[in-house]
């Protein structure tokens, strides 16, 4: 039955590619001029050569679109969308497909700069500021052999500038714009002798941010970000090459830039009426009047919040690389670590009460190790095998302390134990919260250590001339370690387990636990060489993720620790790359079936609030389609489509009338599109004139799976950004810019938890920006 589904499903896109390419283009971005060269499958390859659909922009659109981090170039790839984090190293969580983390710790996306994992340290793709970047690729679909664990969804690879012997060379930049805006970064390349030479590249940025604090505690969105990257290029002899970096950057951050909708659930609601009415008269009655006079989306640039928020970010990267030259091979190794260290203060209720505090601590230090052997040249016969090995350990703490206005009762004394069997004769939704001001009602203390190993290997034969065909596969083993100390948390009281009723704190024992996981993925692919500028390719894989600990996610009454089994994903794919009128045309189009089985799932339960984990199973199809167009000189345009039908086949608690089953992955918008127009041309001497727009548009989404009502609908959204101004060659560029120019309002993601009395907050895109940037080259 599944095979018949499939069939019907990739025949259908099928179908519906065909008419796109005709007339619609993509966001792949490169001079036309030339064959664009990526390191998708960890060797250089020709783009049209890879079976695989990416993405990639060069260091030109980077730097004239003044690219900085992953928020400002996920939008450009059709397929891929992101979930804002809430705090300064939250960063984002990268969808690829609609496929993203719903449970379990462990990422499914993949970030990669210059062949070294960064992903885990850097929390969210944050702390990875685009200062010295030749070229961003964008995988799409489970990378598996190639990249390893946690790439079910795709990768992000980044390759840096390479430093050069030949001369001094620099760029400094600088920016000013509104909400007090303010930019600088620079680099330069400095040759040591005649075979070594360094790049070094920094940044200071900083803004007022665009969210306002009306409560008590006053501030705004504000951030500061900092950091340098040093990159070494060394070639000691013919048959040697040594590449090394060391880079660090701090982000702080006030306030989360979440804003409140003011729909707050049924649990919240009681909770501010006994809070309005002073239920308990030994203590003042709080109130709710909020400063706020509407919410989300009538407004979507203010919050009362009575805590000062913070949080700040440093993140810490290194990495080596070996390149020995055998002669018919080459012996690669690769090796680094990053380290990420993240402190946060928020406002745990959202609100002007004083309820709730929540403070987090994560430390976070990851290393790994690849050595591999790899094919030169152009043969008939190429290939790749090689063994890897990493470990990682995380140590956090998150305490949710109580304020002054939150231990309120029925006129009873907020003793839950004294009210016994009168319980259930009070209105459902009434709270006993037997805590003083500044004692905790949360607590999570845990430490996390991880190992993975495996071990890999890639063929490439040409059977003719025109037709490739690949193999690979991939054995992964991995083991995790947790263990959670002083774990306490607000629970129904398993006495009276009325939905809602009375809330104690419970404090849980000390556990810990272990598990290990080990999978075999594989990818079998074949390109065909039509003719001399068409490609076609037909590509199966298979991700994997490991299994996992949540022992924090106990309750009173089962305190079985939870486990997550592995996590698979089987992608199938066909497209094709093309190019034509002297490469002034480059397209190129997929259609996809992704099968996700054994899914990390957590959801709370509708009933108890509990959290109920398993395995889920979802699927996806679709189509992708980008192109760049050259049609005369000057003018160059990037253009991009995408459409995805996602949704679960099946929940972990077996039953298959689930209103949850059918409805669509989070954050996966059915359309994704983009496009750039960059037109540049002489107006006086040496002077050129330049402008480029850039329009993105998503669908609407929807956000994470909750309970059993439907989930919340994200509206669609478009935007278009715009640079203008003057440039002259390999000198300097003077620009003005306005992003998001017809300042349309729009939320990016949702949060919300059991304290939160205004309602969901949602994190909302920048409004209109604007300002100007002076560009030096030397």
């Amino acid at each position: 039955m599944k095979v018949n589904m499939f069939s019907q499903k990739l025949l259908l896109c099928g179908v519906a590619l065909a008419p796109l390419a005709l007339g619609t283009a993509h966001a792949q971005i490169s001079d036309s001029d030339d064959v664009i060269i990526v390191t998708a499958q960890k060797r250089e390859q020709a783009l049209e050569d890879v079976p695989i659909s990416v993405a990639v922009i060069d260091n030109e659109f980077i730097e004239k679109s003044d690219l900085r981090d992953v928020n400002d170039y996920i939008d450009l790839v059709p397929n891929v969308s992101g979930e804002g984090g809430q705090l300064a190293g939250g960063g984002v969580g990268v969808r690829v497909r609609g496929v993203g983390r719903l449970g379990g710790d462990a990422n499914t996306f993949g970030l990669y700069i210059d062949g070294f994992d960064v992903t885990g340290a850097t929390s969210g793709l944050t702390g990875t500021r685009l200062v010295d970047a030749e070229r961003i690729e964008v995988l799409r679909g489970p990378q598996g052999t190639a990249f390893g664990r946690n790439v079910v969804a795709g990768a992000i690879n980044i390759t840096s500038l390479t430093p050069t012997t030949d001369r001094y060379s620099g760029r400094v930049s600088f920016d000013v714009g509104n909400f007090d805006t303010f930019g600088a970064s620079g680099r330069v390349n400095m040759p040591l002798s005649d075979s070594t030479a360094v790049l070094l590249s920094g940044f200071y940025d900083t803004t007022n941010g665009y969210v306002e604090n009306i409560g008590p505690s006053g501030g705004s969105n504000d951030e500061e970000n900092f950091g340098f990257r040093l990159g070494l290029q060394s070639d000691p002899s013919d048959a040697l090459s040594v590449k090394a970096s060391i880079s660090f950057e701090n982000l702080s951050k006030g306030i989360n830039g979440f804003v409140p909708d003011g729909d707050a659930n049924s649990t919240v609601q009681t909770f501010q009426g006994l809070v309005n009415l002073g239920a308990n008269p030994f203590l003042p009655p709080g109130s709710l009047d909020s400063q706020l006079d509407t919410f989300f989306p009538e407004q979507s640039d203010q919050i009362a919040l009575d805590v000062d928020e913070f949080s700040d970010a440093e993140n810490l990267i290194g990495t080596l690389r070996f390149d020995y030259d055998l002669g018919g091979s080459t012996l690669v190794w690769v090796s680094g670590f990053s380290h990420q260290d993240l402190t946060n203060r928020v406002d745990g209720d959202g609100s002007e009460l004083d309820n709730v505090v929540e403070d987090s601590q994560r430390d976070r230090l990851f290393y790994s190790t690849e050595l591999r052997l790899q094919s030169n040249g152009d043969n008939r016969l190429d290939w790749i095998a090689g063994v890897f090995a990493n470990r990682s350990k995380t140590d956090r703490r998150s305490d949710s302390v109580a304020g002054e206005n939150i231990r309120l009762s029925t006129f009873l004394p907020p003793i839950p134990q004294v009210l016994g069997p009168l319980v259930p004769l009070f209105p459902q939704g009434v709270f006993a919260v037997d805590v003083l001001p500044g004692e905790a009602l949360e607590i999570n203390d845990e430490v996390r250590k991880g190992f993975g190993a495996a071990v890999f290997a890639d063929l490439d034969y040409e059977i003719t001339d025109r037709l490739t065909v690949m193999v690979g596969g991939r054995y992964s083993y991995d083991e995790q370690e947790q263990t959670v100390v002083d774990l306490v948390d607000i629970n129904s009281d398993p006495a009276f387990p009325i939905p809602d009723t009375v809330f104690v704190p419970f404090v849980f024992p000390d556990v810990e636990g272990e598990t290990d996981s080990d999978a075999f993925t594989w990818r079998a692919s074949a390109v065909y060489e039509a003719t001399d500028n068409f490609n076609v390719y037909a590509t199966t894989s298979r991700g994997y993720r490991p299994g996992g600990l949540q022992l924090g996610n106990v309750t009173p009454t089962d305190t079985t620790q939870i486990s997550f089994a592995p996590e698979f994903i089987n992608n199938y794919e066909i497209g094709f790359k093309a190019n034509f009128f002297d490469r002034r045309l480059l397209i190129n189009a997929a259609t996809y079936f992704m099968d996700w089985t054994d899914i990390q799932f957590t959801v709370l339960d509708p009933v108890s609030g509990e959290p109920s984990t398993g395995n889920a199973e979802a699927e996806a199809y679709g189509v992708e389609f980008d192109a760049l167009v050259q049609p005369m000189d000057g003018l160059t345009l990037n253009l991009g489509f995408a459409y995805n039908e996602s949704e679960f086949v099946s929940l972990n608690n077996g039953d298959p009338n689930d209103p949850r089953i059918g409805q669509p992955l989070p954050y996966a918008p059915e359309i994704t599109a983009n496009a750039t127009i960059d037109y540049q041309r002489p107006l006086f001497g040496e002077i050129d004139g330049f402008v480029r727009a850039t329009f993105v548009y998503s669908d609407e989404r929807t956000d994470q799976l909750t309970g059993p009502a439907n989930q919340r609908v994200l509206p669609a959204y478009e935007r278009v950004d715009f640079r203008f101004g003057l440039a002259q060659e390999a000198n300097w560029r003077l620009e003005g810019y306005v992003t998001n120019a017809f300042d349309e309002t729009y939320a990016t993601s949702t949060f919300t938890n059991g304290f939160i009395t205004s309602g969901n907050l949602l994190l909302v895109a920048p409004p209109r920006q604007y300002g100007a940037r002076l560009t030096k080259e030397f």
